[in-house]
């Protein structure tokens, strides 16, 4: 899991090379869940949770995941973009799918942050990362 997340981190920053209008504001938005997703994986790998971060850095993936289905509404696609046209197939389940994310974010923004430790910590992230792949399966192009 961990290391999917920082992979991901690493491929946008390329990923963004020549993008432009809503297909690099897309990306963008990806890359702020991605950018969190490896500051929260840093701190379950290595033990040392900060609970007030960890639930602000939850509210931004939540916050991001929302803005996911307006991003997405028009079917716009680059050569840079990762965006299968399965997604305005069935726009329905796509939006579901960010709506899952921007949920399972949302739980780990409302913890307590005296509550979130390394376990706890580890099983939101865990939850996220399910929505992340869950949609990538369907529709974001596959690397190789």
């Amino acid at each position: 899991m961990l290391a999917g997340v920082l992979a991901l981190s690493a491929l946008a920053a390329s990923a963004h090379e020549g993008a432009t209008g809503l297909v690099k504001e897309r990306m963008d938005s990806m890359s702020a869940i991605a950018e969190s997703m490896k500051a929260l994986g840093g701190m379950v790998k290595s033990g040392e949770v900060d609970g007030a971060q960890a639930a602000a850095l939850g509210a931004r993936v939540a916050e991001e995941a929302r803005k996911v289905p307006d991003l997405f509404a028009q079917e716009e696609l680059q050569p840079m973009s990762e965006a299968r046209p399965e997604i305005w197939q069935d726009f329905a389940d796509f939006t579901a799918k960010a709506e899952a994310m921007s949920a399972a974010a949302a739980t780990l923004a409302a913890q307590a942050p005296a509550t979130l430790d390394r376990a706890t910590l580890g099983k939101a992230l865990g939850d996220i990362g399910a929505t992340c792949k869950a949609c990538h399966e369907v529709y974001r192009v596959k690397k190789n």
